[in-house]
């Protein structure tokens, strides 16, 4: 009976034991849990904070000109109704400039478009563009004349285009006069006659 009864005593002893054991692993893997996932929100925390504080300043960092910036003047002339485009390289004094600053100095233009590379601004003017040429054959020279706004042609230029190396359409087109409005016009138009 005594063996049994200290048999008994082992076998429960052995079985707390056993519980007590499980009891704490099972305790201190939940902790190692809690922390690492406290590490993890922290972490994440941190993370967050860091992607916001970036954002942030991307939206705060406007677009400013360069010394590379190109400006595209386009002007719309109501009476012919015709646009005209100057590209220029912005001058020193106008580089580092936001939108805004740049709009102020120029308060006669709209701003149709505003980058880092390129700048283009618009506005309408009452009038006539002057860019109003007309090509004609004289003497198997091509000779430009300026048109005005009466429609009166004044001799702009004679260029060392002749009829020797033209194709009869092309020669036939220049004899009555071909119109073309703009210097950029213009010049490609003499480029296929070269």
């Amino acid at each position: 009976m005594k063996n049994i009864f200290l048999t008994i005593i082992i076998i429960i002893a052995v079985v707390a034991s056993g519980v007590a054991v499980g009891i704490y692993l099972y305790n201190t893997n939940n902790t190692v849990k809690d922390n690492f996932n406290n590490e993890s929100i922290e972490i994440t925390t941190q993370e967050n904070y860091i992607e916001e504080e970036n954002i942030i300043e991307i939206l705060n960092k406007e677009e400013k000109t360069t010394p590379n910036t190109l400006l595209i003047f386009k002007t719309y002339y109501t009476d012919c109704k015709h646009y005209i485009n100057e590209y220029k390289i912005i001058d020193g004094d106008l580089v580092n400039l936001t939108e805004n600053e740049f709009l102020n100095l120029n308060k006669n233009w709209k701003i149709e478009d505003f980058s880092p590379e390129q700048i283009k601004l618009y506005k309408e003017v009452e009038g006539f563009c002057n860019e109003h040429y007309k090509l004609k054959l004289i003497d198997g020279k091509l000779i430009i004349y300026r048109i005005d706004e009466q429609g009166e042609e004044t001799e702009y230029e004679v260029t060392d285009i002749t009829e020797d190396y033209l194709t009869t359409e092309d020669i036939l087109k220049l004899k009555e006069g071909i119109f073309v409005y703009g210097k950029e016009n213009l010049s490609s138009t003499l480029e296929d006659y070269e």
